[in-house]
């Protein structure tokens, strides 16, 4: 299989490009080659440039990026929020080869979205757009939903979701979901 290098328009065997999992068939458009000596260019233009800040990240710059993003997060949890449920979906549909509509679901109309209905469209919970200091998900942060999961993510079959449902829900169909409904129900009642 080859594939044409943008920069050098030339077309090479698919191995001489660098692996790149957000690139459509996995690999950069650009080749190795082409990459190296960009790189080679841009490290012998900036040497001065590229030192400082390197001197400035070890010297206490690691730590300052991180409590600039934490201050971001708490002081606009909504944008981010929306701009890690855009990454999500946009990041799920390249990986299952799924449909998804980018200038659809733009940060906007996600903040618009969540402004206007701050509630699970399953179970009616508040949804909690706030960050944690674990850094891991809870029951009530917002998750986006494929309503039909053999479909992909446009604006006829999302939903936005607290995570324990989507969790729940996941692939299942709603008649195995009834079954499980249905056992937990005879279950309960021979207790």
């Amino acid at each position: 299989m080859n594939k044409i290098c943008s920069k050098c328009e030339k077309n090479k065997p698919i191995e001489l490009f660098v692996k790149n999992k957000t690139c459509k068939n996995g690999r950069s458009n650009v080749c190795k080659e082409c990459q190296n000596n960009y790189s080679r260019e841009y490290r012998k233009g900036n040497q001065d440039y590229l030192y400082k800040k390197r001197i400035n990240y070890y010297n206490g710059g690691k730590e300052s990026e991180k409590k600039l993003r934490a201050q971001r997060k708490q002081e606009n949890p909504l944008k981010i929020r929306c701009q890690y449920l855009k990454a999500g979906m946009r990041d799920r549909a390249r990986k299952k080869k799924l449909d998804y509509d980018k200038d659809f679901f733009s940060v906007e109309y996600l903040m618009k979205r969540l402004s206007d209905n701050p509630y699970c469209e399953c179970c009616n919970t508040l949804l909690d757009i706030g960050f944690k200091e674990d850094r891991k998900f809870h029951d009530n942060s917002p998750s986006m939903d494929r309503v039909d999961s053999t479909k992909g993510y446009t604006k006829d079959n999302v939903a936005i979701l607290c995570w324990r449902c989507n969790k729940h829900k996941q692939d299942a169909t709603s008649e195995e979901l009834r079954m499980i409904a249905d056992f937990m129900d005879c279950w309960g009642n021979e207790v």
